[in-house]
């Protein structure tokens, strides 16, 4: 890189800094429905500043997002519209051969249409009118102006990425500016916290012979100023930054739009965005014809018409005297200022909440805000020396008494309109304000819309006050920054000048939404800002051109996906597997890695829709099982289910993971093991070997318990780490002292697993691996692909496919001969549907999932020939069982306000500079709140006779015959999490506790069945039967009322959220209010009235929902009541094909499922071992001669190691072992070495292919075609401008792969100690045990090449 540049740009020649990601072709930024996507808590894609709470929005602490990736706030806003202009032409005011494109959506949902139609009657004083955006119109009807993205980077940036002398840094955060004698003359730029959040926090300096552009937004650009010594004296002198210009403007005049965006149920018939935004499936579905015609869903932001509003005479008198002082002064005169915006969006948004808390599947939403608020605010540093501190930042939201008025009157306004439109079916009450049942203005559901004539509804007193109190709890900024460096005089607070120089100090210019000293009525203005900016620029220094915006970063994708989406060596699909499993879940991970331990010549072929998850940050950050929940997430499979009246008609949806590892590496990682009556259950369906008694050696094989020594029940040196959280919270023990004492009944135990305990309290246990000491390979997830599978890697043997959806299983002569498998169209959305077949000469195993098991079997023939016929897929074993007996835990999840000083999850699940924050730690040590789930501590529960008898006689039948006589059954679990794992934009105070509890032996079961006979990629059809069952509603009752009792009496509790609690009467002594406290121990429990239990009923059918611990769907039991396969997990009708995951549970396990599926995965694997004649002892514990952190540094070539340990093949095993192990710690630092020299040797391009390649940690060489594919991937991942040719690239490395394949080659490099990095070599040292698998550890990666027998 360049010492020196002409211009920096903060945020000839000219280099670029910024903190955030590339933004080229990414798909969250690129297809216009994703936007919403960029909004999650844990995105990396924006900036979260979190601002004071005040009384003004009912104290909530305010979250504001601002891009931070190439293109800045253009790749990630609404893009609701500058401009090629391809609406209509001729229009005066628009341009049509300019960068970016202006168009109308990609589809025509037509509730854009209904609402210009509702208008054009309804509010006919407003016209409609093709072009709002004329720099005049500001009160009529339109429609609004998007398309596929048309962002600042692809514009204007990117076109210009070939040359040299434009330089990007990405994953850089600019400290300050250096002044010298009055003038910039370079910047100093460190790490970004989280782009880089291993990165060293060493700062780098760049000079600059021309100029320093500072363009970091209303957030970034002051702060880079104060640290620099620029700004007020008063702030500077706080944070010990010596004042370089006294400015007291910077940071000030903080402005923003407000609005609220109120969803309303639309009819089953609308098109609308839910099932894009919602579910990973849906947007799969639709990419297919967005990528071929540029049109559908995908293409679309949802919002197809909108109005920019000024007040008639009748609303401008609504508003009252607060309102009118500002009119007169500021709007009355200029008649193109439009007072707010109201725009029609398809669906619901998702940071308004999950679908799958709403009752119905299709919304409409009426968004509405105000362009010229009176409310100011600011913005300063946080830190004078860290760049990477969170802003202390204040946007004093509705400050001013006259914003109120303007959003109550549309608020009003919007919900007229949306409820005549043909679609509209009622009002979503959460997302709208409270008002009495009784009141004409109550929210509800409707079968259609009110008549265009009918009369507007009449607002009470009482009314008013819930819109007030609604519109301080949801107003929220639309994210349109501006004004913290006003462009205006110095003394009236400015900080640049007309000409965009910083006042006092040559050299330095701000260029971006900062600069403007006054509120614009648009969505997106920075495009102009940079117009402005280029024509300072061409005058000051005679550039013809200068195209520049926000610009952002890269980072690579970690893990092992890429490579393996083929596969890792490349399979030979005319050979044969011995042994294929479908699927990489976790019961896969632990049969298929304990056989590759047992006999290491074993070929055996995983194949998963998912992606590696090893090292992946969301996969072993116990903290992050929040993140792969959210509706866009591609490490979970969205399962959307039918609606019943059992649950208020909604919408279904059930989570299961997709990922190496399955439901291990995405689960809420709580450790609960069933009971022995569970197991005892199992055996009576006639499966020999599978009881409590059968099983226990089983349990304590695959577990390190590392809670208490001594436990009989427990394991001490098995695979999965069993420990407590890496934090304590306090939560957790408040939850035990109170229960001491108020549920003194109930037994506080050590270990609550020990398979008898079912009616006891207890802390909570985590399957991570326990934080001691500063071991910063600690406190992680302990799943099954890192404990299981991974540790094999190294086995050319063992193959994983990633990213493949299995079609169908070969039968043949009634054997199960192999597989047929195609892209997944989740993991791999632009890969071919042409279908693969892979032989297996011994077996194949399907390891699914209860949804994905059945609905192979049944694309094979195996099935109901019902549900086969229906489907045309021919029948070849007639199976009624296969998809029956769904079954599932079911539970809610009240919120309870908490007091300020409790130690919650909130910060850290909301906000990711919070996230940030805690990482140092946790890398360095494994310990804070990165290292826990948030849950530390439990009870399980059995009914007291009072509890009993509250359940009435319903439920008594289900306690006689299932619950009496088998008292190691649990009816359900308790437990306290110490945060909200919602959305917290849209709840008033910052910290929260939720007490969760399920019910562990629901008698409501379900059905998933195949949706296609042919395409694997079609979502299933499936009912889940969620409380379908009378039985299951009285639990779920008692426990609530359990629940909350406890809750009240915690130190911490400050009251019910009410969003997330019952509705009950204002009036009851139930109602859930907010507290100064709890209540005392003694307080008498809360007395239920019968409306009261009518409301908790039914918060129960809308909020109830799955735990995700779904089974059941091939069950282990005779074929003739329904058993799909046999106790040796053998599908019946079918010889060589078994099923292995929690699929084959017979009857349900009162557990969270995770231990259940290590279980099921461990009796595989014996099971498997014995029909194939391999030796497998239930007490062998996997080991390996080398520590845990050598394996983690394997992205390290090894070039000598696997020479020097096959010498020892012959001699002793203890032996063997010891010098084995020390000659591979030698040659790891001799590789670390050799790996330092082929960096610098190879130059940037070398620097990160090798990177890349390292970060994959497979032991591969390549020849010319792998590279060249592999190097795609490369390119893609580092986002960089791929070469015109591939040529060039392929011929490099076939000259390296020809040299590769001479001994003489290979003696020289180990003579010279030189390395140039054509592979990875990497050694198998996972099961060195004995002295017939030392000769393994010297096997090369690739099957077609092996080092010549004597260089060994």
């Amino acid at each position: 890189m360049h010492s020196e540049f002409d211009i920096i740009f903060a945020g000839g020649s000219i280099l670029v800094v910024e903190s955030g990601h590339h933004s080229r072709d990414v798909p969250i930024h690129v297809q216009p429905c994703q936007f919403i996507a960029n909004l999650a808590p844990t995105s990396t894609t924006v900036s979260f500043h979190v601002g004071k709470p005040t009384e003004h929005i009912n104290n909530r602490a305010p979250v504001m997002q601002c891009g931070r990736s190439v293109g800045g706030g253009s790749t990630v806003n609404f893009m609701a519209y500058i401009e090629t202009y391809t609406v209509k032409p001729g229009q005066p005011t628009h341009g049509y051969s300019g960068p970016i494109q202006i168009s109308t959506g990609g589809i025509d949902f037509g509730v854009g249409k209904q609402f210009l139609d509702v208008a054009k009657e309804y509010d006919s004083g407003r016209p409609q009118v093709d072009d709002n955006n004329d720099l005049v119109t500001a009160n009529a009807y339109s429609y609004p102006k998007t398309g596929r993205r048309s962002d600042a980077a692809s514009a204007y940036l990117y076109p210009h990425s070939e040359n040299a002398n434009l330089q990007i840094l990405v994953g850089k955060r600019v400290k300050r500016i250096i002044v010298e004698n009055d003038r910039a003359v370079g910047i100093e730029y460190t790490n970004d916290a989280i782009s880089c959040p291993e990165g060293s926090t060493e700062v780098t300096t760049v000079k600059a012979s021309k100029l320093v552009v500072v363009s970091s937004g209303a957030f970034g650009s002051p702060a880079i100023l104060e640290r620099s010594g620029i700004g007020s004296p008063l702030v500077l002198n706080k944070h010990n930054v010596p004042v370089i210009v006294d400015l007291p403007g910077v940071g000030e005049n903080y402005q923003d739009h407000y609005g609220i965006y109120p969803p309303f149920y639309a009819s089953n018939e609308t098109a609308t965005m839910d099932d894009v935004w919602s579910n990973a499936q849906g947007h799969a579905a639709w990419l297919d014809h967005w990528e071929s015609s540029g049109k559908g869903k995908i293409a679309t932001n949802g919002v197809e018409a909108m109005a920019k509003l000024r007040p008639t005479a009748a609303e401008l008198s609504s508003m009252g005297p607060v309102f009118q002082s500002r009119w007169e002064t500021f709007y009355q005169n200029t008649p193109d200022k439009p007072l707010g915006i109201i725009g029609t969006i398809s669906g619901v948004l998702r940071f308004l909440g999950d679908h799958s808390l709403l009752p119905h599947q299709k919304f409409l939403t009426m968004g509405y805000y105000i362009l010229y608020p009176e409310s100011t605010g600011r913005v300063h540093i946080g830190s004078g020396d860290d760049a990477n501190v969170a802003l202390d930042f204040d946007p004093d939201m509705l400050s001013n008494p006259a914003d109120l008025p303007p959003l109550i009157m549309l608020y009003k306004k919007s919900r007229e309109l949306a409820r005549r439109m043909p679609c509209y079916r009622g009002e979503v009450p959460l997302y709208h304000p409270q008002f009495a049942a009784d009141s004409p203005a109550a929210c509800k559901e409707t079968d259609g819309p009110v008549p265009i004539s009918a009369p507007d509804i009449i607002y009470s007193a009482d009314d008013e006050k819930a819109i007030e109190d609604f519109q301080r709890n949801f107003v929220k900024a639309i994210w349109h920054s501006l004004g913290t460096c006003a462009m205006k005089p110095r003394a009236q607070g400015g900080v640049v000048d007309a000409r965009l120089n910083v006042y006092g100090v040559a050299g330095l210019k701000v260029a971006d939404m900062s600069i403007c000293p006054s509120n614009v009525g648009t969505l997106y203005q920075i495009l102009s800002v940079s117009d402005m900016v280029h024509s300072s620029f061409s005058a000051a220094l005679a550039i013809e051109t200068a195209c520049f915006s926000r610009v952002g970063g890269f980072t690579a994708h970690g893990g092992e996906a890429k490579e393996s989406r083929g596969s890792r060596n490349g399979i030979d699909h005319e050979s044969s597997i011995s042994f294929l499993r479908e699927a990489g879940g976790t019961t896969a991970c632990v049969a298929a890695g304990r056989l590759a331990a047992a006999n290491p010549s074993l070929s055996i072929l995983v194949v998963e829709s998912g992606e590696h998850s090893r090292d992946v940050p969301i996969h072993v950050q116990p903290c992050q099982f929040t993140a792969n929940l959210v509706p866009t997430s591609t490490t979970m499979s969205f399962h959307v289910g039918k609606p019943t009246k059992h649950i208020n008609n909604r919408i279904p949806i059930l989570q299961c993971g997709r990922s190496v590892g399955g439901g291990s590496t995405v689960n809420f990682m709580v450790y609960v093991r069933g009971s022995a009556s569970d197991y005892d259950d199992w055996a009576k369906f006639g499966n020999e070997g599978w009881s409590s008694h059968d099983l226990l050696p089983l349990m304590k094989k695959m577990e390190t318990y590392t809670v208490k020594a001594g436990q009989p029940t427990h394991g001490y040196s098995g695979p999965i780490q069993i420990s407590t959280g890496g934090i304590d919270l306090g939560v957790g023990k408040q939850f035990l002292d109170v229960a001491k004492e108020y549920d003194s009944g109930r037994p506080q135990v050590d270990d609550n697993n020990d398979l008898v305990t079912a009616n006891a309290y207890s802390i909570g246990l985590t399957h991570r691996l326990p934080s001691r000491g500063s071991n910063p390979k600690t406190g992680r997830r302990s799943d099954a692909a890192s404990a299981y599978l991974y540790p094999h890697s190294e086995n050319a043997n063992l193959q994983i496919l990633v990213g493949k959806r299995v079609k169908r299983i070969i039968v043949e002569n009634d054997r199960a001969v192999g597989i047929e498998y195609m892209n997944d169209a989740i993991s791999c959305p632009e890969g071919s549907t042409e279908v693969t077949i892979v032989k297996a000469s011994k077996l194949v195993v399907v390891s699914s999932g209860a949804f994905g098991s059945p609905a192979i079997l049944e694309r094979s023939g195996i099935g109901s020939s019902l549900t086969l016929n229906k489907h045309n897929v021919p029948v070849i074993v007639d199976l009624p069982g296969v998809g029956e007996n769904y079954q599932d835990h079911f539970g809610v999840m009240p919120v309870f306000y908490a007091s300020d000083e409790t130690m919650t999850m909130d910060d850290v699940w909301s906000n990711a500079q919070e996230h940030a924050a805690w990482l140092k730690q946790w890398e360095s040590s494994g310990k804070g709140k990165i290292a826990t789930n948030g849950l530390e501590a439990m009870a399980k529960v059995r009914p007291t006779a009072a509890e009993l008898s509250s359940m009435g006689p319903v439920f008594q039948s289900r306690w006689e015959t299932f619950y009496q006589h088998t008292p190691d059954k649990p009816l359900a679990i308790i437990a306290p999490v110490a945060g909200f794992l919602g959305d917290h934009s849209i709840l008033p105070p910052q910290k929260f506790i939720t007490v969760e509890y399920y019910i562990l032996y629901p008698e409501s079961t379900g059905r998933v069945h195949i949706g296609s006979g042919d395409d694997a990629n079609v979502a299933l059809d499936f009912d889940p039967g969620i409380i379908s069952n009378p039985a299951d509603l009285p639990p779920l009752t008692m426990l609530y009322k359990r629940s909350r009792e406890l809750a009240r009496r915690m130190p911490c509790y400050r009251g019910e959220v009410p969003l997330y609690n019952p509705q009950f009467a204002a009036d009851s002594h139930a109602a859930c209010k907010e507290t100064d406290g709890p209540v005392p121990i003694s307080a008498p429990d809360i007395i239920y009235s019968a409306e009261d239990d009518e409301a908790i009923e039914d918060f129960l059918r809308n909020f109830v929902q799955s735990t995700w611990h779904s089974l059941g769907t091939c069950a282990m039991k005779p074929r003739a009541q329904g058993g799909v396969v046999d106790g040796r997990l053998n599908v019946y009708g079918v010889a060589g094909l078994k099923v292995a995951d929690m699929s084959i549970c017979p009857s349900n396990v009162g557990t969270n499922t995770y231990s259940t599926a290590l279980l099921i995965g461990e009796k595989a694997a014996m099971i498997i071992a014995e029909d194939l004649g391999i030796e497998m002892s239930v007490k062998t514990i996997m080991r390996s001669t080398l520590s845990t952190s050598f394996f983690r540094q394997a992205a390290r070539p090894r070039p000598t190691s696997s020479f020097t340990a096959r010498r020892f093949a012959s001699t002793s095993s203890e032996n063997a072992q010891k010098k084995a192990q020390d000659a591979l710690g030698a040659a790891q630092k001799n590789a670390e070495k050799l790996w330092e020299t082929a960096k610098k040797s190879l130059g940037p391009l070398g620097e990160r292919v090798g990177g890349v390649l390292g970060s994959y940690r497979q032991p591969v060489v390549y020849n010319a075609q792998v590279a060249r594919e592999l190097l795609k991937q490369i390119y893609i991942a580092e986002r960089l401008q791929p070469p015109t040719s591939w040529a060039p690239v392929a011929d490099a490395y076939s000259t390296l792969w020809n040299r590769a394949k001479s001994p003489a080659y290979w003696r020289g490099i180990i003579s010279s100690g030189e390395w140039v990095k054509v592979g990875v070599y990497a050694v198998e040292a996972y099961g060195i045990f004995k002295v017939r698998r030392l000769a393994s550890v010297a096997r090369l990666a690739t099957s077609d090449f092996r080092l010549p027998e004597h260089m060994c």
